[in-house]
């Protein structure tokens, strides 16, 4: 069994706007700095061998947090939204109201145009899970514990709890995600992901 804990990065200048990022390589804001400078992960990943999307926003808050180690990796970067970035979901909805609700109501098939969809989100996500073994990560020092921290994105998590939870992304949502926590999800023997605990709290800084 392999322990996965997913943490979104920090707030952005966009996020605060509402517009949509996805590939977009923005910055955390001097806010969502801040934040994330002042927490630390949970203490049940403290063994953790850890990963991070590869745009900066993400890479920013694994330093922030205090992980200098984190390997970037393309199959954890956000969605793809194609030409919907820089757009409000509000937007898209007054312009096309008829179109943006068939969109949606794909649920995990919802596709931006030219974009990609949640399922496919899901697809490499699982592949880089599956792919965490000894043989990859063995070489840390011999501390493989079968623990991995992923720093990454809103839209990456929800895939993966669809995933563990066999959601189709329709409303009403499962569970009520809190965005300055960690998600903690198990790869199982079967390469399937499972639920262990949701919005665990992270830790706050020690003083130096």
């Amino acid at each position: 069994m392999i322990r996965i804990g997913f943490i979104r990065h920090g707030l952005t200048e966009w996020n605060k706007q509402k517009r949509i990022q996805g590939l977009r390589d923005t910055d955390l804001s001097s806010e969502g700095l801040a934040t994330m400078e002042a927490l630390r992960a949970p203490a049940l990943l403290d063994d953790a061998i850890w990963y991070t999307s590869p745009l900066a926003r993400a890479r920013q808050t694994a330093e922030a947090l205090g992980i200098a180690d984190a390997t970037p990796d393309p199959r954890l970067t956000e969605m793809d939204w194609a030409h919907w970035e820089g757009r409000t979901v509000q937007q898209l909805r007054d312009e096309d109201p008829a179109g943006m609700k068939a969109h949606e109501d794909r649920g995990i098939h919802f596709r931006p145009p030219g974009g990609e969809s949640p399922v496919e989100v899901q697809a490499r996500v699982l592949d880089w899970a599956r792919n965490r073994n000894i043989e990859n990560d063995g070489g840390c020092g011999g501390d493989y514990k079968g623990i991995y921290g992923v720093i990454t994105h809103k839209g990456v998590i929800r895939a993966a709890l669809a995933s563990a939870l066999s959601w189709d992304m329709l409303p009403p949502e499962p569970v009520k995600l809190k965005w300055t926590a960690a998600h903690i999800l198990q790869l199982n023997e079967h390469g399937m992901l499972e639920v262990e605990e949701l919005n665990v709290p992270l830790r706050q800084r020690a003083p130096s």
